[in-house]
């Protein structure tokens, strides 16, 4: 399928890619300057300065410009940026697109880091309780039923 890239074939030419990225399961709201209403997608990768969005309906275009808002896990507010869509791909079997964020000011780049440690923390915090819950199992042989 042409204009399809895989994840890993796209990150040596798009850097924002690599810059402090981690999985998180946020769903950002998105904005088409000039159309009424907003769309929610699912993050699936996130980093300070770019994201990949689910997007199984291919709504969003290359090089179109989005408004995007990332809710806040402190505040419950939403913190925008403004999104460049790049590239289409595809990540974990889903397909979607990537973004490269800009913003209005300083402090609205600061507070969209925050939000994205925020997730990540949350994110990191979640897997590791879940690893700890795995490894106190302790192991018991199975009795033999005759």
């Amino acid at each position: 399928m042409e204009g399809i890239q895989s994840v890993s074939s796209v990150d040596s030419d798009y850097p924002f890619r690599r810059d402090h990225r981690a999985r998180v399961s946020a769903v950002a709201a998105v904005v088409h300057p000039g159309h009424p209403g907003r769309a929610e997608f699912n993050v699936l990768d996130l980093s300070g300065n770019g994201l990949f969005l689910a997007d199984c309906e291919s709504s969003l275009c290359n090089g179109s410009k989005v408004r995007v808002g990332l809710p806040s896990r402190r505040t419950g507010e939403s913190v925008w940026g403004w999104a460049d869509i790049l590239w289409r791909g595809n990540k974990d079997g889903k397909p979607g697109v990537g973004a490269q964020l800009a913003f209005d000011s300083p402090a609205q780049a600061n507070s969209w880091k925050e939000a994205v440690d925020e997730w990540v923390e949350d994110e990191s915090m979640a897997t590791l309780a879940s690893v700890r819950r795995i490894t106190r199992r302790k192991w018991r042989p199975r009795s033999r039923q005759s």
